[in-house]
């Protein structure tokens, strides 16, 4: 009986282990980041995880981020990125992030394309990249 609790404590410690922290209102904040980092944690978060976007918010707790659970969005600690996980369909998940790059757009952007060539990338008016992964729920 002792062993059972035991492994039922330990499993839910690493369950608990696997969610970001959270803070209501965070937005992270406004240090740029350098594109090929940027696009490290794209690979990693997004791509990696294509096949089962579901994964990505596990991946994501390993990051230095904080969701906020008012808009669902993980905002990094260290720097202006973000990620959101969002469904489509039942049969389709978007995984988006948006990001501040050091470089100019167009550098940035053939950076993205370069790693995904896939991937759906928006110059928003803001001067901040957006870049999109579509993949399984």
């Amino acid at each position: 009986m002792m062993k059972r609790l035991a492994a039922t404590a330990l499993a839910l410690t690493t369950l608990a282990a696997c969610d970001a922290p959270t803070q209501s209102g965070y937005v992270g904040v406004g240090t740029p980041i350098a594109t090929s980092r940027a696009a490290g944690f794209f690979q990693t978060v997004c791509v990696n995880n294509g096949a089962d976007l579901s994964a990505a918010r596990q991946t994501l707790a390993g990051l230095p981020v904080i969701l906020n659970p008012e808009d669902d969005i993980y905002y990094s600690t260290e720097h202006l990125i973000s990620f959101k996980i969002t469904p489509v369909s039942r049969f389709e998940s978007v995984c988006s992030m948006v990001w501040d790059p050091i470089e100019d757009e167009s550098r940035s952007i053939a950076v993205l394309r370069g790693l995904d060539p896939t991937a759906q990338l928006r110059d928003n008016e803001d001067g901040t990249l957006s870049a999109f992964h579509y993949g399984a729920p």
